[in-house]
């Protein structure tokens, strides 16, 4: 298991992209607590292109974490190995995930 650290930067609502050891094991994403805001785990479908959010199957509102108290949120089925991380709007505070 490989654990990674990322930041969405005060004033942005998008970390850097990172990639992903594999795409077969559950991604889990550590939110901590912040301002009400949604967050999305973003994929790239192919190299250069557009990043997408995943809509999990499982979740109703296609959110990867909605909340303001911080929680580990899954993203159950990786579509592919190059991944950022979304919210809603952009964070008053570097927030680290």
């Amino acid at each position: 298991m490989a654990v990674q650290f990322g930041t969405i930067v005060n004033g942005q609502t998008v970390s850097s992209a990172f990639t992903l050891a594999a795409s077969d094991r559950v991604l889990v994403v550590g939110v901590s607590s912040h301002a009400a805001l949604l967050w999305y785990a973003s994929f790239q479908g192919t190299p250069g292109g557009p990043f997408l959010r995943y809509l999990d199957p499982y979740v109703t509102s296609g959110t990867l974490f909605a909340g303001t108290g911080g929680a580990w949120a899954p993203c159950h089925y990786p579509p592919s190995t190059v991944v950022r991380i979304e919210t809603s709007a952009a964070v008053s505070a570097t927030t680290s995930f």
